[in-house]
């Protein structure tokens, strides 16, 4: 993700490793709860983009936390 925020990675192929990690924890800094790593990373997506499940609900509960 750190690549993605200076413009040399590639959003996609993180997303893909997000959905993956999602599948087994809660949140992508820690294994229940979500911190500002979490923040950071879902700043990066777009709303409107079509997102793999497990990334979209966990989009979901970040916003929620952060509205």
């Amino acid at each position: 993700a750190e690549e993605v925020v200076r413009g040399s990675g590639d959003l996609s192929y993180v997303i893909r490793q997000a959905c993956q990690f999602l599948a087994r924890f809660d949140s992508l800094s820690s294994q229940w709860e979500i911190c500002v790593a979490d923040v950071i990373f879902r700043s990066l997506l777009n709303s409107n983009d079509a997102l793999p499940n497990n990334v979209e609900i966990w989009a979901k509960s970040v916003d929620k936390l952060i509205a």
